[in-house]
């Protein structure tokens, strides 16, 4: 950096949320502006980005964030921040994730600087009640008021937010998602689909119902464990689960009784998510609560519909009957219903599969989503 450009700075709690969703945009956006990177660069294989952004003009600044609410430990997070706005004065400051919002819009207001984003990408609080609920909106409302422009990542999770009584100064970028689908990364691959059905004993033509993400409750995972054991399915019908199990669900395959069982893999976590969808026929995402449901529209560029929850988020990214089927969030019944709906009609699978690729090369494609925050980027004439 040799302060001849403008400074952009962002604030993300855990390295990953960088490594998954914000790579294109820093890629592009590191043409025109210096930029800082502050996060929790102790966890997470940060090693790898450094390794990465070498020799290019982004800092890295360790903040120790963290996911769950610890009062002491966030305040001295708070205070760390500040301090580095204070000295760095980068002309905007845009963060991700709920806690590191709060963090990162009050600390930039208290800092003065000038342009601070946030982007909303779900709602904690959407699936919780009481007492709890109140706070956490309460808290999402303070990220809102301390922020000068709000984008989120879909326009259902946008009209939600109004609906709740958040500012209707709320972007989104293009048709939704934070950086759409790298369709070079993700796409049918024949080869690598039947190399992963082989490394679990599939059969190429057996059927596969897969999910991808962090496994617990708010996903949904135990409902669609719940729905592939109930359902009067074939028996040939296997059921994928890729991803940390965050809460010991895979203990919960211990009551699992007869052939069922032994249908039910459990994959754990994955570097390479496109291999693992590109073997999938159907997505699966029975979730209680999403901002706008990334892996659905990766899944989609492989080829492969979705069963999902008819839930904000979701309803952008699946369109009903056309990309994939909806069902009510944590009704096994109607989920139930819809395995067996998809195991019993290819075409049905086959159509689907073939619109929401479509659809997605259409509207998601990446170079889209880089496209559309450039332009807001230019818009804040930084």
């Amino acid at each position: 950096m040799n302060g001849t450009r403008p400074c952009i700075a962002f604030a993300t709690t855990i390295p990953g949320t960088i490594r998954a969703f914000m790579l294109p945009h820093l890629t592009e956006l590191v043409k025109k502006y210096d930029i800082i990177l502050y996060s929790n660069f102790q966890t997470d294989a940060a090693d790898d980005l450094r390794d990465l952004f070498k020799g290019l003009p982004i800092r890295i600044v360790h903040i120790a964030f963290e996911r769950k609410i610890r009062p002491f430990a966030d305040l001295k997070s708070w205070w760390r921040l500040f301090r580095h706005l204070r000295r760095d004065r980068p002309a905007s400051l845009h963060s991700m994730m709920p806690k590191t919002g709060l963090v990162a819009t009050t600390a930039g207001m208290a800092a003065r600087i000038p342009i601070r984003i946030h982007m909303f990408t779900g709602q904690v609080w959407a699936s919780e009640q009481g007492f709890k609920r109140l706070l956490l909106k309460s808290l999402d409302r303070l990220t809102a008021w301390s922020a000068n422009h709000i984008l989120t990542d879909s326009q259902s999770q946008r009209n939600y937010l109004i609906g709740n009584s958040f500012p209707d100064r709320i972007t989104v970028l293009g048709a939704g998602s934070v950086s759409g689908v790298n369709l070079g990364r993700f796409k049918p691959d024949a080869a690598m689909r039947m190399q992963v059905r082989e490394a679990y004993g599939i059969g190429n033509d057996d059927l596969v119902f897969g999910f991808l993400g962090r496994m617990n409750r708010d996903k949904g995972v135990a409902d669609l464990l719940a729905a592939f054991v109930r359902s009067d399915l074939p028996s040939n019908c296997h059921l994928m689960l890729v991803g940390p199990d965050e809460e010991n669900l895979s203990l919960t395959l211990n009551d699992v009784k007869g052939s069922a069982k032994a249908r039910i893999h459990m994959c754990g976590h994955t570097d390479r998510p496109q291999d693992y969808l590109c073997a999938f026929d159907v997505y699966c995402l029975p979730s209680y609560r999403e901002g706008f449901g990334t892996s659905v529209i990766e899944a989609a560029a492989c080829g492969v519909p979705a069963l999902v929850s008819r839930i904000y988020g979701l309803t952008d990214a699946v369109k009903d009957n056309e990309t994939g089927l909806f069902h009510p969030a944590g009704d096994i019944t109607a989920i139930a219903s819809g395995l067996v709906q998809f195991a019993t009609n290819a075409k049905l699978r086959r159509k689907l599969g073939n619109t929401a690729q479509k659809r997605v090369e259409m509207q998601f494609n990446q170079d889209l989503l880089v496209s559309e925050m450039l332009g807001f980027y230019s818009i804040l004439k930084i």
